[in-house]
């Protein structure tokens, strides 16, 4: 290498014989937030294409609604289980995901096309979970203060309670490690609301607008309104036009999709009530008495492989 050639194509000097290199792979900077559109928005944002005359050309149609409510499902959403799966199984918690914590990204050149109204190939669409700032090992998680309070809220042991911060038992330390990965679940389900209540809405109009479908609406909505009762949240979306083919979509097989959502949305106290019944460090919660579902168990979910 001559070094003032890589000196004045980088301006840096050249690596020293016997470096380390490290090669990584550009994701790209599209966020599921970005995705988090109406694709008929999306599409109006799109920089307009000009003919061989210097003419506009019109933006071909969106693909059809199953299409991309298959993209929706089977590429953005159970990737991003996935990944939070893998995070899990390797003793990590993320503790702040929300639609910026993903980037969707694609294996061609073009990262951005993962976020574009036209993309329907799931093989092509890559989702990365990022932002670790606030992320903690499980064993780490528990032993904190502010993890303590949160778990009391749900009736949950803390190690705060005890001598030396330590468990008296295996199985008080489970269940506070699977809660501490519930919190991740319950996130990730707001993150569901959002992308499939925005990007597969059906066009607002001024006789049937776009509901407000922010983070804190959502919370609201679920936790304070309609107390958690997936019926009665669930009602509340079918009587919104724009939400029609979104609540179909979820209405599909008796409900697979509401299901997911509430394994999701009800994660902690799936998990609370795991703790109650006593079931941590009992043998027999492996013969199908369980309650509570991990990261890795909700991909085998039907919603995941409908048609």
């Amino acid at each position: 290498i001559d070094p003032n050639e890589w000196y004045k194509s980088l301006g840096v000097k050249p690596p020293q014989p016997g470096s380390v290199w490290l090669a990584f792979d550009y994701h790209g900077l599209s966020t599921a937030a970005a995705y988090a559109v109406p694709a008929v928005i999306q599409k109006s944002k799109l920089p307009p294409k000009r003919g061989p005359f210097g003419g506009i050309i019109e933006p071909p149609p969106l693909p059809a609604f199953k299409d991309r409510a298959r993209y929706m499902v089977q590429g953005v959403l159970k990737g991003m289980v996935n990944a939070v799966a893998s995070a899990h199984e390797a003793g990590i918690i993320h503790r702040s995901i929300g639609r910026n914590s993903f980037i969707l990204t694609s294996i061609g050149q073009d990262k951005r096309e993962a976020v574009s109204p036209y993309a329907v190939s799931v093989e092509r669409l890559r989702v990365v979970l990022s932002d670790w700032g606030f992320s903690a090992t499980l064993e780490e998680a528990v032993q904190e203060k502010e993890f303590a309070q949160r778990a009391r809220l749900f009736d949950m042991p803390a190690a705060t309670s005890y001598p030396g911060n330590k468990f008296p038992t295996d199985g008080m330390k489970n269940a506070a490690m699977e809660f501490a990965m519930a919190e991740d679940l319950h996130a990730l389900g707001f993150v569901f609301l959002a992308m499939l209540f925005t990007t597969l809405a059906e066009p607002a109009t001024l006789s049937a607008p776009m509901p407000p479908n922010d983070d804190d609406t959502w919370q609201r909505l679920f936790s304070e309104i309609f107390e958690k009762d997936m019926t009665e949240f669930r009602d509340y979306c079918a009587n919104e036009d724009v939400w029609s083919s979104v609540v179909g979509l979820l209405d599909n097989e008796d409900g697979v999709g509401w299901d997911l959502l509430g394994d999701l949305l009800l994660a902690r106290e799936r998990v609370s009530q795991k703790w109650k019944d006593g079931k941590f460090g009992d043998p027999r919660e492996s013969e199908g008495g369980d309650s509570s579902v991990t990261a890795r168990q909700l991909l085998s979910k039907t919603f995941f492989t409908m048609k």
